[in-house]
């Protein structure tokens, strides 16, 4: 298996993405993307801390099952929810904060994802590109309800309104994502500073040039950049077919 993590600031001031990979000792293997929000320090805390908190967490697991493996990623996206939450109640340059999550864990006997807001997760190989996670916006949710077409959702005012997003909503509200990932598959995460720059055709294409992934990753994002750069620029690319 070979991995690539990769984060610019595109055209913004500050990164306020954050990446990791963290190993267990038993070669469990878990990929973190996040990508803050709520002003100019909040966004960057939110990231940080909640992937800071995430790895440390996972560190210590133990579980060695599926099902045990989504219990703890949920209710592990559940508590750093309440850290942040509670970080924002304690400094008020702080409110409103909050950050997306896409996380991909890789055992040897399975393989999930957990997400909340809108960086995704994609599976690739020589046959399919495809989007795992479903983005937890205003526009989408109004897309599937059939109110406004893929035409109308690309430019619509509230195209990034988040519904929920780990730190700035309430346990009942947020809407995680833990889904196993059956097939075999290669994997791209990222967050919406990759997708809303550079479309589906492209990145494929990108993805299966044949290239390491290291050299894919800074491509995809060079590409992000050239297209105008609008918001930072995260991918994490996890490979095992060629």
């Amino acid at each position: 298996m070979s991995d690539a993590l990769k984060t610019d600031k595109g055209n913004r001031e500050e990164n306020q993405d954050s990446i990791a990979v963290e190993t267990r000792l038993d070669g469990v293997r878990l990929y973190l993307l996040c990508d803050g929000m709520g002003g100019y320090k909040g966004g960057a805390i939110a990231s940080s801390e909640c992937v800071k908190y995430v790895r440390g967490e996972f560190r210590k697991s133990k579980f060695t099952t599926l099902e045990d493996a989504k219990n703890w990623i949920y209710e592990v996206i559940l508590k750093a929810n309440d850290k942040i939450n509670e970080m924002a109640n304690k400094d008020l340059s702080y409110e409103g904060m909050g950050t997306t999550f896409v996380g991909l864990m890789i055992a040897e006997n399975f393989s999930l994802y957990a997400s909340v807001g809108d960086s995704r997760i994609y599976g690739y190989n020589h046959k399919e590109f495809t989007q795992f996670s479903y983005d937890q916006t205003f526009t989408n949710a109004l897309l599937k309800a059939g109110y406004i077409n893929e035409k109308e959702a690309e430019i619509h005012p509230k195209k990034n309104m988040l519904l929920c997003a780990v730190g700035s909503s309430d346990p009942s509200e947020l809407d995680i994502q833990v889904k196993e990932i059956e097939g075999e598959y290669n994997y791209l995460l990222c967050s919406d500073g990759l997708y809303n720059m550079v479309d589906d055709k492209t990145i494929c294409k990108i993805l299966n040039n044949g290239d390491s992934p290291s050299n894919k990753a800074l491509e995809l994002i060079d590409l992000a950049n050239i297209n105008g750069g609008r918001d930072n620029i995260s991918v994490i690319l996890v490979e095992d077919i060629r």
